[in-house]
């Protein structure tokens, strides 16, 4: 679990820690060991790892020539990509 102590949110950004009987279930069958957080004001239901990185992500600067590559988690190699990669 994490530690409040350690996590800097941006101005605005707070959480509540979740320990509902279903999301311990939810944390039992799955990789996460950090619990579960609900932040607010975006309405977010998170690992509380990422508690670390929030404030890095929110200030993050798109540039107008950014490309964004993403797929579905665990879904395997994006096959599209390394097409467009290899020619």
């Amino acid at each position: 679990m994490f530690s409040a102590d350690d996590v800097t949110l941006s101005p605005g950004v707070t959480y509540t820690v979740l320990d509902s009987p279903l999301v311990k279930e939810f944390e039992a069958a799955s990789l996460n060991n950090s619990g579960t957080v609900h932040l607010q004001p975006h309405d977010l239901v998170m690992p509380g790892s990422f508690l670390r990185y929030q404030k890095l992500y929110s200030e993050f600067k798109v540039e107008d020539d950014d490309v964004w590559i993403s797929s579905f988690p665990k879904c395997g190699r994006n096959t599209q990509f390394f097409r467009v990669e290899t020619g």
